[in-house]
């Protein structure tokens, strides 16, 4: 644990139950949202293959227009 977070632990042990127990939740809900954006990243590049391949197809059927 890098020395920073050890510091920023031993001031939430000095808070209410209440107020850890809150800021567990804020904590929680930060990491479960960075998780559903990393997977989010990392579903990206196929969907971006798969829009290229549609555009590809629509094109080559003469169904696209000039921009």
């Amino acid at each position: 644990m890098v020395k920073r977070l050890e510091e920023v632990i031993v001031k939430v042990e000095r808070l209410s139950d209440r107020d850890q127990e809150a800021l567990a939740g804020i904590i929680e809900a930060e990491l479960s949202d960075d998780a559903r954006w990393q997977a989010r990243f990392e579903e990206t590049p196929q969907t971006i293959a798969k829009i290229v391949e549609r555009a590809k197809a629509h094109y080559d059927q003469g169904s696209c227009g000039e921009l």
